[in-house]
């Protein structure tokens, strides 16, 4: 029944009046904003020409917006009280924020916001990588796919669940999971 509560106060006030502000949430959204902006620009710079598509910044943008939405809104002060602020919630961050994350493409542009020394480093390796990415895309699509299902069925176990909605910190990494 506590998960079942109505949208609307008993006086009559909307629930949805009055927006919470994760601060935790809100500083590692604006601080990867800020990465990938200033990753942007230096990347930009060095090679004189535009590197990262239109689309693939709207993308991320739409991404890190959908994570605020559904991390800093009355969404998420409602989602401990009522199963579908919850579900919303979650579907935002899997379903929606996620995809729109990985289709931005932010690792490259990410990689330009660090230091020199690193990131020589991680581009070379994330050359080697995106290689074998490159051979067996349909195999990194299933196993993306599967340990995003297993984070989320996860999560929802009784004592997971639990835990997350006890404990502050445990409910911050449940949403940095996903």
């Amino acid at each position: 029944a506590a998960l079942n509560l109505p949208l609307i106060a008993p006086e009559g006030a909307y629930i949805l009046s009055s927006p919470i502000v994760d601060p935790g949430a809100a500083t590692a959204i604006l601080l990867t904003g800020t990465a990938y902006a200033a990753g942007l620009s230096r990347w930009q710079r060095a090679s004189g020409r535009h590197v990262v598509s239109h689309a693939s910044i709207a993308s991320f943008s739409l991404g890190l917006i959908t994570t605020a939405v559904a991390l800093n809104s009355p969404i998420d002060s409602l989602e401990t009280r009522s199963l579908t602020a919850h579900m919303v919630q979650h579907v935002l961050l899997l379903s929606v924020a996620g995809p729109l994350l990985a289709l931005g493409t932010p690792l490259p542009t990410l990689l330009w916001a660090l230091p020199a020394r690193w990131r020589r480093r991680s581009i070379a390796l994330v050359r080697r990588l995106s290689h074998a990415h490159d051979r067996r895309l349909v195999v990194w699509i299933a196993a993306t796919l599967a340990i995003e299902s297993v984070v989320m069925w996860g999560w929802h176990l009784p004592d997971a669940y639990d835990a997350a909605v006890r404990n502050g910190a445990i409910h911050s990494l449940e949403h940095a999971s996903f």
